[in-house]
């Protein structure tokens, strides 16, 4: 009797022990939700323009969950506007051309659902055509991945030059960033690693080069919220720069829960249901690809028109009055 008592009380006490646990496990956050970016979250639109704040170089700091990053003393050294424009013709497999004043130059880019290519380039002149072209990241983006992958291109300045070498990336970190234009929380951080060799023929051998650069991106900002980069090479001293994005941080932060619609798959006319009292500028409409194929700036009525469009998905995001894009959303028209 006294033996079943005693099994009685000690199973009853493994039995609150676990129950306790449990409850502890159920109530005790473990982290916080994974961040995951995808193409609709960062792959600009043609006719876009944004601007950064081109500034020194900082050290990038920790990687690692959860971590938070003080860029807050950056200083402003130029502001400068990068748009977006269409293809060019040249390179067919491209379907958006970044054009930047600044340090970057013009890119042609195939900026898809699976990733952001760069076919060629046009450094004030000097057009570099990529047979191979060069893998800058790929989606889905979220802690921990990684990849690489060779390039090979080419350009002609009274000589042949032939460019080759391999770009890696690697998701290594997520948290906060702070700039001096506020603070941006769910972002990921991307190293990205460019090696190249440039085969030029002279008495010094080829130029080979190493780029390092970490990219601080969030879901709804078509641009880094902050550039870190170090270039260096064997024939040049390392050159070392900074980027940040121009936006106020109060005004760029949106939620999905700003919008929903109706019906999904729709035939052709799409209802708009919005909340927190948000006032809308236009909807952009943008195919798989990226390309935008319909903008439509929206009076008194919510209704959205798509009877034009071919079945298939599209995107739809909503750009408001006080500067904000909210969250892309997938449609589908029947």
């Amino acid at each position: 009797m006294y033996h079943k008592i005693s099994n009685l009380c000690f199973k009853s006490l493994v039995m609150k022990i676990i129950y306790a646990i449990l409850a502890l496990i159920g109530s005790t956050p473990i982290g916080n939700a994974q961040v995951t970016l995808q193409s609709t979250d960062l792959n600009a639109i043609i006719g876009e323009s944004i601007n950064y704040e081109f500034c020194n170089w900082m050290n990038p700091g920790l990687a690692g969950a959860g971590i938070t990053w003080d860029f807050s003393s950056l200083a402003s050294n130029a502001t400068i506007s990068v748009s977006y424009t269409a293809p060019n013709t040249s390179f067919p497999a491209t379907n958006i051309t970044y054009d930047d004043p600044g340090i970057d130059g013009i890119n042609f880019n195939d900026e898809s659902t699976s990733g952001r290519y760069t076919h060629g380039t046009d450094g004030g002149g000097v057009i570099t055509t990529y047979s191979n072209p060069k893998t800058l990241f790929e989606f889905p983006l979220s802690y921990g991945l990684s990849g690489s992958d060779t390039h090979l291109g080419g350009f002609d300045v009274g000589e042949i030059h032939i460019v080759s070498g391999e770009t890696s990336y690697e998701v290594d970190g997520w948290g906060t960033v702070i700039t001096p234009n506020g603070s941006y929380s769910d972002v990921l951080r991307v190293k990205l690693i460019q090696n190249s060799t440039d085969s030029i023929v002279n008495a010094a051998g080829p130029l080979i080069s190493t780029i390092e650069t970490y990219l601080w991106l969030k879901a709804g900002v078509h641009y880094p919220i902050v550039t870190l980069a170090v270039s260096s090479s064997n024939m040049f001293p390392d050159f070392t720069y900074g980027k940040y994005y121009s936006q106020s941080a109060s005004i760029q932060e949106s939620h999905a829960s700003d919008f929903s619609f109706f019906p999904n798959p729709t035939n052709g006319e799409l209802v708009l249901s919005l909340a927190n009292n948000i006032e809308i500028k236009s909807v952009q409409i943008t195919s798989l690809n990226g390309t935008l194929v319909k903008e439509i700036n929206l009076a008194s009525s919510n209704t959205i028109n798509l009877t034009d469009l071919r079945a298939g998905v599209y995107f739809v995001t909503l750009l408001l009055t006080d500067g904000r894009k909210c969250t892309t959303k997938r449609i589908i028209k029947k």
